[in-house]
């Protein structure tokens, strides 16, 4: 039952990987640059971040990504990034690499930013994994991943923070193979900004406990992955020296319901110069039964202090 799965899991990843976004990480928050790139240099200091995620642990093929990158601010008005992704998905290997342009301007207690990345991606498959599947190797699409499928794309991005308090954020991924797509396939309602992810966050401060506690929300929509709703709810302790929280992914499609959706509990610690977070969510699907569940650990080294 389990090779079942993975073959059909293989299969459904061929077909798509080549319109697939970039994988979903639960550690936004510790790095914004992860579903935005507006926030390249928004905080105005050198950083070097570093994300991990293995999902369905436990199971043959189970997705293993790996994202590394630093972003920095240019001067008063610009922001850069530089980031890779490795992902390995049963047969499949995939990388790519990503630069990411920023710019941000100061109005009163806001501060806005737009962001511009260019993302360069390779998807190749293991010629030597066919036989463990139900892939046939003469299919020319099969092939054509074999020989490793090159795609160029560009994405857009807005970020505003109020007050150092309300953050509210807009993406839209990637837009050149949102328009090749359109063309080849003659969708009319498919355009540049048919996916997206939009983001809201508020921060209070309950100085009597000395207490920050973060609401937030994520809308994402993706090509080939469902339309979601995650609802997060972090909480930063003793200066935020100890951080912790939770975050229930909702679905929103019609053929699934709330219950349908991801839970996961987050811990984690904020020093000075590092901040590291660990995380563990669950799928409330039946899938769920043949993994024990997705582990996701980020890091975030600070090189200079804020200006």
């Amino acid at each position: 039952m389990k090779k079942l799965i993975l073959s059909l899991i293989l299969m459904i990843s061929v077909l798509s990987a080549k319109a697939q976004d970039e994988s979903v990480f639960m550690h936004y928050t510790n790095s914004p640059t992860l579903i935005n790139p507006a926030h390249a240099g928004f905080q105005e200091q050198f950083q070097a971040l570093f994300n991990f995620r293995n999902q369905w642990t436990g199971f043959k093929g189970s997705p293993f990504t790996y994202s590394a990158g630093v972003e920095t601010p240019i001067g008063k008005v610009m922001g850069a990034g530089f980031r890779l992704w490795s992902e390995n998905i049963a047969s499949l290997t995939s990388y790519k690499m990503q630069l990411d342009y920023a710019f941000r301007y100061e109005i009163n207690k806001m501060k806005v930013a737009g962001g511009f990345p260019t993302a360069y991606k390779t998807v190749n498959l293991n010629p030597a994994e066919i036989d463990n599947t139900h892939l046939d190797p003469d299919d020319p699409i099969v092939q054509a991943y074999i020989d490793g499928v090159r795609v160029f794309d560009a994405s857009f991005g807005l970020f505003a923070k109020y007050n150092d308090k309300t953050s509210i954020g807009f993406t839209f991924p990637s837009l050149v193979v949102n328009k090749l797509n359109s063309i080849s396939t003659g969708d009319d309602d498919m355009n540049l900004f048919s996916f997206y992810t939009a983001y809201f966050a508020h921060e209070l401060y309950i100085r009597e406990y000395n207490v920050t506690i973060e609401p937030s929300l994520l809308l994402r929509k993706i090509r080939n992955g469902a339309h979601t709703l995650d609802v997060n709810f972090k909480g930063g302790f003793l200066n935020e020296k100890l951080v912790g929280g939770l975050s229930y992914r909702i679905p929103l499609e019609e053929n699934l319901t709330f219950s349908d959706g991801a839970a996961g509990i987050l811990l984690g610690t904020d020093f000075d110069n590092i901040t590291i977070y660990y995380s563990y969510d669950i799928s409330l699907l039946a899938f769920q039964g043949y993994n024990a569940g997705g582990h996701e650990i980020s890091f975030r080294l600070k090189f200079s202090d804020p200006k």
